[in-house]
């Protein structure tokens, strides 16, 4: 599920921001519902005025475990560090990305766990494992 874009980034004009708090607050719908109607809305734009979504994006899955109690994913080992640079520099590259605003974090434009793949791509930004 998208997040709204222009809603994270503050830059919707009044009436998109009218419409994206009504389906996130829309009375008699549960919290998925009202989610899932976001998300088809946002579907509705073009990227970059929205996130990317599974239509038009490639994912990369990078393997560990997730601490409960601290609420963050073990450190990636180097050679997963070092097989990610690799292949992101391989596709920025292919398909003339920029890192800095095509490159995202799972849960930083989806509803999945926030510190999702932030560490990986703090990494790459700085080109050192943490």
């Amino acid at each position: 599920m998208l997040y709204s874009r222009c809603t994270d980034e503050k830059s919707c004009d009044p009436k998109e921001l009218k419409t994206v708090n009504s389906l996130l607050h829309q009375k008699g719908f549960s919290f998925s519902k009202r989610v899932k109607n976001v998300s088809r809305h946002e579907l509705g734009k073009a990227y970059p005025l929205r996130y990317p979504s599974n239509n038009d994006s490639l994912g990369i899955e990078v393997v560990g475990r997730f601490n409960k109690a601290t609420n963050t994913f073990e450190r990636p080992t180097n050679d997963q560090f070092k097989s990610l640079k690799l292949l992101v520099d391989i596709l920025i590259k292919e398909f003339s990305l920029n890192l800095n605003k095509d490159v995202y974090a799972h849960g930083v434009i989806a509803r999945k766990k926030k510190a999702e793949v932030i560490q990986l791509l703090q990494y790459l930004k700085v080109g050192f494992a943490p």
